[in-house]
Parts: C-alpha cells; structure tokens; sequence
C-alpha cells in the first residue's frame, strides 16, 4: 500500500531529520578528515529542505483546508509561541552546557532556524490563500536573489549589521552581532516556493505530480550546475563581486540542487511502502530536532569526543543517536496523544 499525502509529507521529514543528526554529528570527526567534513556538512544539510517542507505542508493545508484555514493560522501562531518559548531556550541550554561561551551568546546571539520558522509561521502562514500561487513563485525567487544581492553588502555599523543579519544571516567574514542565525529572506523565499510546491501536491494525482516533480528536479540540477560553473568562471577570472555572488552554499548557488533533492525525496516517498518509524520521525520532528541536539551536541561535547572520533566513530555516533530518538519520539508521540484526549 502507498502512503497518503500527508504520510509521504512525515516520510520526508523523518528522511531530513536523520540527514540533520548526521550534519550535527559530524563535530566529532577528527580535524585532519577536512575532505569528509565539507562533503558531509553540504551532502546533509537539511535546511532547504526542511523549510522548503514546511512550506510545502503550509500549502497543501491551504488547499485541503481552504475553508477551515483560521483553525490551521491558529495551530501556527501556537506552534510559533512552542518554538520561540520551548524550543530556543532548551537548544540554547544544550549548546552552553558544553562549552565556554556564556549562555547568553546562545540564547540572545543565536537564532535557530525553528526561531525563523516561527517568524513565517507568524507572518507568511496567515496570508498564504490570499496570495496567488504564481505571485508566491515569484516572490520567493526575488527574494532569494534580493537575500544574495544584500549579501554583498558590508554594513558599516552595528544597528544596520544587526538589521543586514537579521535579514540574510550572519557573515563569519564579517564584523557580526549575533553569533549565528538563519536569514529571514532565505528561508522566507523557500518557504513561499515550498507553498507552490505544496498547492500542486494537493491539487494533483500522485503520478501527475511525481513526474511533474522529477521534471522540475532535473531543470533546477542543471540550473545548480550551470551557476557552480558560472562561479567557477568567475573565480578562475578574477571577477570578485561576482564570484562572492554565486558562491555556493544553500542560499545561492546550491539551492537548486537541494530543491531538486527535496523533490526526489518526495517522488520516492510516494512510490514506496510507508516506513513507520521514519514517519514517526517527521511527526514528532519539533521534538526530534530539540532532542537531537543533547545527543549529538551536547552529549558527545561532555565525553570529550568532539574533533577527537575516526570515520567510523562519526557513524556510530549518528546511527546511535537515531536509534535512540525513535522510542523518544514513540513515547512524546503518546504522551501527546493523551493529553489531546484528556483535554
């Protein structure tokens, strides 16, 4: 039997959560493995995805439940306050536990990507009926290509610095206020695209939308492709600006290539079997993201295993580590299901 829509959409998420542990994980692989630390951290980078799936989530609601949509704007304002008043203080808490920093570094100088999320759950997620499926395309488009241009731009104090992080993320090349934090305009432009996405998930057949979403991986493949090229160009004829431009990292260059990964991901979990505990991983995935940071963050930090493991230790720490969520997420999934009963 194949998954319904929403069970392909908690595949997809569990899928990108064990990608994101494994991301995380990769603190513990020792410093002179430089080659397997940069491929791991951009072959497993969940954040195009996971907001690229959040938005898709948010539209394909906008359809489904097109005439019930103030109870699902309520569900994201109080999913907003969980992020904001749960989730950044404990993630917070388990990132100072093991180090130096002071905790304000990690709860006033960071902002976690469940901290953005909670911003569009607040302002984007209300206006998304209201706000046609091309034109959400578009914008979103521009407002990655407005995030990219901004990059450029070096800020020359601290209020317009904080404004300019706020906005695109924090520059490490740069003078920075905040320690870290995941661009408003990014993940706003993702989000907006991921609703399109989701509107054509809930308006189509799974096979009209599974070769709709293979034939849209393989043109934003060979856009990626054509723009790490371009750069490449740029760089080896030394065009600065340019180069800086297309860059590739999530936001710019590699976007496409991680959308197209998205995409295929979605194709693959409409044509198989359901995989329960991995679905599990993506219902609870709020609960997962917090837990995973104690257990590959904080944890591993605390033995004294961070920059110290070979390859294989990495592994295990990964693998462990999500075997360890799985009867964590059962037992949050169930304790949840009861209180919704008894209230």
């Amino acid at each position: 039997m194949k998954p319904q829509r929403i069970d392909a959409i908690d595949l997809v998420r569990g899928a990108l959560m064990i990608l994101i542990v494994g991301a995380h994980a990769t603190l513990v692989i020792e410093p002179g493995h430089t080659t397997l630390l940069h491929a791991t951290r951009y072959l497993l980078s969940g954040t195009v995805g996971f907001t690229t799936v959040s938005g898709i989530l948010v539209g394909w609601f906008a359809v489904v439940k097109r005439d019930r949509y103030e109870r699902v704007t309520r569900r994201y304002l109080v999913q907003a306050a969980r992020l904001l008043l749960i989730a950044h203080p404990l993630m917070s808490i388990a990132l100072f536990i093991p180090n130096d920093a002071p905790l304000t570094d990690y709860a006033l100088r960071t902002l976690f990507i469940t901290d953005t999320l909670a911003l569009l759950f607040i302002v984007v997620v209300p206006i998304i009926p209201t706000i046609k499926p091309r034109v959400r395309l578009v914008a979103g488009i521009l407002i990655i290509a407005i995030d990219a241009v901004l990059d450029l731009y070096e800020a020359p104090g601290p209020a317009t610095r904080l404004v300019r992080e706020l906005l695109c993320g924090v520059d490490p090349l740069q003078q920075h206020v905040l320690l870290s934090d995941y661009g408003v305009l990014p993940l706003g432009g993702m989000f907006l695209i991921g609703s399109v996405i989701g509107g054509w998930f809930a308006e189509t057949d799974a096979e009209t939308f599974v070769r709709r979403a293979t034939k849209l991986a393989a043109w934003m493949v060979g856009l990626g492709a054509a723009m790490v090229a371009l750069w490449r160009v740029a760089h080896l004829t030394h065009h600065p600006e340019l180069a800086r431009f297309l860059y590739p990292d999530y936001e710019t260059t590699l976007y496409p290539a991680y959308l197209a990964g998205t995409l295929v991901m979605f194709t693959i979990a409409l044509r198989m079997r359901p995989l329960e505990l991995v679905a599990l991983l993506g219902r609870t995935s709020l609960f997962v993201y917090v837990a995973q940071y104690f257990l590959v963050e904080t944890g591993p930090t605390l033995l004294g295993w961070k920059g110290a493991l070979p390859p294989i230790g990495w592994l295990i720490v990964w693998f462990g580590s999500t075997a360890m969520l799985v009867p964590a997420a059962s037992a949050w999934s169930r304790w949840r299901a009861r209180v919704r009963a008894s209230s």
